[in-house]
């Protein structure tokens, strides 16, 4: 399975939905099987970094990004092209504008009545929750209505190494039988990971011909904050392309798309068609 890791960033400083709506016959026409959104929800203002990540709404779609309208549009070209939807899944902290400080604090670790970030983290841009019943059953139940009303079939699951085994379990009962509907995806390996109820994990280890393992190739935190795209990167590449197993799945990061640079999550820039459309002809 080939999946294509969407960084909305790179769509366009306006209206992102739209020209990914366009973009998506030639994503089909190159072999691709699903894509994978970083996170398109309302981003938080206060003390942001403007990373995609602080999540002011869990519902709402970023304006940058498009309407409700935008996103049926584009479910319902997904579905005519027979594409998934993967969405990043963020449940381990919230922006501080959140409603939930002022409404429910008692949803946030403290530490002497103040809330703090992700403990060793330099995650300062967003508030760590701290996992109590109401807010794992509100994850549960948000994460039917993005399966039933938009379409979603895969959920990659931010830092969820940080999340407790417990909070899973949790998650993953009251989520329910609407389990079976989506795939489960860790954004990487953890401890007793294998119990719990992922369907499996994005790695950027040697690449595996494993049906549980999505092999990345330099996907958004790397092209942000890693080693530039590289001749081992490039040997990944061909090797999975090269390849006819049906269980090797494989995760194309957009960084890619300017090998020689930075590639930004947390800033929009102008939208290049013709560059897309040159990249995507070598899948």
């Amino acid at each position: 399975m080939k999946v294509l890791e969407v960084n909305r960033a790179l769509l366009g400083r306006k209206n992102q939905c739209r020209q990914l709506i366009n973009l998506l016959p030639e994503i089909k026409g190159v072999g691709f099987d699903a894509l994978y959104l970083l996170p398109v929800l309302e981003k938080g203002e206060y003390k942001a970094s403007g990373s995609p990540y602080c999540i002011r709404d869990f519902w709402a779609l970023d304006r940058d990004f498009g309407t409700a309208e935008d996103w049926q549009d584009f479910q319902k070209s997904c579905a005519d092209l027979d594409l998934e939807i993967w969405v990043d899944w963020v449940m381990n902290h919230t922006a501080w504008d959140h409603p939930w400080i002022q409404l429910f604090p008692d949803r946030y670790l403290r530490e002497n009545l103040e809330i703090q970030h992700p403990p060793e983290t330099n995650w300062i841009d967003v508030a760590q929750l701290n996992f109590n019943h109401d807010t794992v059953v509100y994850f549960a139940e948000l994460a039917h209505q993005w399966i039933s009303k938009r379409g979603v079939t895969g959920f990659r699951c931010d830092a969820s190494y940080r999340i407790p085994y417990s909070t899973w379990e949790l998650f993953f009962e009251q989520v329910g039988s609407f389990k079976k509907d989506a795939r489960w995806l860790a954004d990487q390996s953890f401890l007793r990971m294998g119990e719990l109820g992922f369907d499996g994990r994005f790695s950027d280890e040697s690449i595996q011909l494993d049906s549980r393992l999505w092999n990345k190739i330099y996907d958004h935190d790397r092209s942000a904050f890693g080693e530039l795209f590289n001749e081992r990167d490039q040997q990944r590449l061909l090797q999975m392309k090269r390849s006819e197993s049906a269980d090797l799945n494989w995760l194309v990061g957009m960084g890619m798309m300017f090998p020689d640079e930075r590639v930004s999550f947390f800033e929009n820039q102008d939208f290049d068609r013709e560059k897309w459309a040159n990249w995507l002809m070598q899948f």
